[in-house]
C-alpha cells in the first residue's frame, strides 16, 4: 500500500550537504522505486526543507510554511513532493506541527522524512510514517517484508523467529522497534475490520513492548515477553 509519509532511515545527509543540488539528486534517485511519483528536484512542485547553516534546528514557523505550501495544487505536475533531509533536527514543537499533515496529506503530495535513526524523531512521527532503510554503500534501499534478515517480517507469528536477530545494540533496537511500528500499524486496521477482543489485547501488548523498547529495556527480554503473552492471550 502507498503511503503519503515516507521515512527513509539514513546516514546519507550526515555525509553530504542537502544544500548541494547534486546530493539531492543522487538521494532521489536512490528511492524512486519507493514512491508512485517522478520525484526531481527540477520543479517548482518539489519542496526541500533542511537546517539554515546558521541555525541547528528546524523551526516550526519553517514547517507552518512548509505545510502551507504543500495545501497549494502543485503548478507544473500531477503531485508535490516535500523532503525534509534533515528530519532529526526538527524541533520538538515543528514534529508535533508536522503531525496533522503526516496523518492527513494532501492526496496530491508525498513527504518524505530522512533522519539517521528511528530513534532521531518522536514515536508519533513514526507511526505515521512508512520505512526504508538506506545504507552508504549501495543505491538499493533494503524493503520492508522481503527473505533477508535486516528486513522486517509484518505479522505477529514471526517475531519469535528474529527474537535472536536483534541484539541489545543501537541497531539492533532500532529494527526492533521498527518491526513493532509496523507490526503495530497493520493490526490496528485489522482490528478496525473485525473487532476482537483477542486483536484488542494482542494490540495492547505490542503497544507496551514498543513502549519498553523505547525506555531501553533489554531487547531480547521485550520481544520474549511479548511472545509469551501473545500465544496466551484468549
Amino acid at each position: 500500500m502507498f503511503h503519503h509519509a515516507l521515512l527513509c532511515i539514513t546516514d546519507f545527509f550526515l555525509h553530504n550537504e542537502p544544500s548541494v543540488q547534486s546530493s539531492t539528486g543522487i538521494f532521489l534517485n536512490q528511492i524512486k522505486s519507493y514512491t508512485p511519483f517522478a520525484v526531481t528536484e527540477h520543479t517548482p512542485d518539489f519542496i526541500h526543507l533542511y537546517a539554515d547553516e546558521k541555525k541547528s534546528k528546524i523551526s516550526i514557523e519553517q514547517v507552518r510554511e512548509l505545510i502551507a505550501s504543500l495545501q497549494q495544487q502543485p503548478l507544473k505536475s500531477t503531485h508535490t513532493i516535500a523532503l525534509l533531509s534533515q528530519a532529526h533536527l526538527l524541533s520538538i514543537e515543528a514534529q508535533q506541527a508536522l503531525l496533522k499533515t503526516l496523518e492527513e496529506p494532501p492526496k496530491h503530495a508525498q513527504i518524505i522524512l530522512c533522519a539517521p535513526s528511528t530513534t532521531a524523531v518522536l514515536p508519533t512521527i513514526l507511526s505515521r510514517c512508512s520505512y526504508i532503510f538506506l545504507t552508504d554503500d549501495t543505491t538499493q534501499p533494503t524493503q520492508p517484508n522481503s527473505e533477508n534478515l535486516d528486513t522486517l517480517p509484518n505479522t505477529i507469528t514471526e517475531i519469535l523467529r528474529y527474537t535472536d536477530t536483534f541484539s541489545n545494540t543501537m541497531e539492533g533496537r532500532e529494527k526492533a522497534i521498527t518491526l513493532l511500528t509496523q507490526i503495530i500499524n497493520s493490526e490496528k486496521q485489522k482490528l478496525e475490520k473485525t473487532p476482537t477482543k483477542q486483536k484488542t489485547n494482542e494490540l495492547k501488548y505490542l503497544l507496551l513492548a514498543h513502549k519498553q523498547l523505547q525506555a531501553n529495556v533489554h531487547v531480547k527480554l521485550v520481544l520474549e515477553h511479548l511472545c509469551f503473552s501473545i500465544r496466551n492471550t484468549k
